[in-house]
């Protein structure tokens, strides 16, 4: 039997409307708490280590897996306590402890109108057997609570300006790592909400000390999209070849570049440019040579290829 203790990180996600909820105590009135706003991806800024009851070994171990997770969704206060939670997937003897340190987070107040608000969000606790990969279950419980969070998602959907807004919000979070975590999201957000010195500011700095792959490729291609605002192709044909030289991330690997730099490049004539980008990606997104080989087959007979999801990444 599986006696080790196991250890759990969480990401997060935003959450639809919690029905059946699990509050702190009586004396919290979750009902008065009326959601205002959906925000995706809310980080705590206090957050207990979850106490694993003894009873959970045995059946984790048996469960033949290398990790488990539980999707738990949030309602929190104005104040950024949670006053209601649900756990909507993840194995049924994990899901009360989970939800029983969820109740004890604490966020940084989502703010509309200049006013905090009661807002909604979601936790995906995990629990890891030590020294074995993460690798994703794909359980029917846990795809349904994504498929929910969609769902959400589109219904509490936010303006560019509220996405921009929400993340310099969190900047506030503790923790330097996280900021630069964050810069290049922050820089597609910014550019997105048409605040283009926030975004050339972002992209710089998530260019500086600390910068991985992904924030190369990301904050390289926003500062091409800029360029290429102002129209300066010749600049904006450098950032193209500057993101190429990513040396990857998860996100890149498994799913690709974004092509949407690319795609403006063409239209401007920058055929050289583009090709040599669509080789430089070979590096990191290893497993779709042959999709970048006929991409590049598609420019070089003067036509432009379907990126497809690839202008979304």
């Amino acid at each position: 039997m599986f006696k080790c203790r196991l250890s759990w990180y969480f990401a997060f996600a935003a959450a639809p409307l919690i029905a059946n909820q699990q509050v702190n105590s009586p004396a919290e009135n979750t009902a008065a708490c009326v959601p205002q706003a959906y925000v995706a991806n809310l980080l705590p800024i206090f957050q207990p280590s979850a106490a694993l009851p003894e009873s959970a070994y045995e059946k984790f171990d048996d469960a033949g897996a290398t990790f488990v997770s539980v999707t738990v969704l949030v309602t929190m206060s104005p104040e950024g306590r949670v006053t209601g939670t649900e756990a909507l997937g993840g194995p049924e003897f994990l899901r009360r402890t989970s939800t029983d340190t969820v109740r004890h987070y604490r966020y940084q107040p989502v703010i509309r109108n200049g006013q905090p608000v009661c807002a909604l969000t979601s936790a995906r606790v995990v629990y890891q057997t030590p020294g074995k990969p993460l690798v994703p279950l794909g359980s029917a419980s846990e795809l349904a609570a994504f498929e929910r969070l969609q769902t959400i998602e589109r219904q509490w959907s936010r303006t560019p300006q509220q996405v921009l807004a929400d993340m310099q919000q969190e900047l506030d979070v503790p923790g330097g790592l996280r900021r630069t975590l964050a810069l290049p999201k922050l820089a597609k957000a910014a550019l997105a909400a048409d605040e283009v010195e926030k975004a050339v500011a972002y992209a710089r700095e998530g260019l500086g000390p600390g910068s991985n792959g992904q924030s190369t490729f990301d904050c390289n291609m926003v500062l091409g999209e800029v360029a290429l605002r102002n129209g300066n192709v010749a600049e904006a044909a450098q950032y193209l070849i500057a993101s190429g030289k990513s040396s990857g991330s998860p996100a890149l690997d498994s799913f690709g570049p974004n092509m949407s730099l690319a795609k403006a490049l063409l239209e401007k004539g920058e055929v050289d440019v583009v090709l040599k980008f669509f080789d430089l990606c070979k590096a990191f997104w290893t497993g779709h040579a042959q999709l970048l080989d006929g991409w590049s087959e598609t420019v070089r007979k003067g036509g432009i290829p379907n990126f497809g999801a690839n202008l979304l990444y």
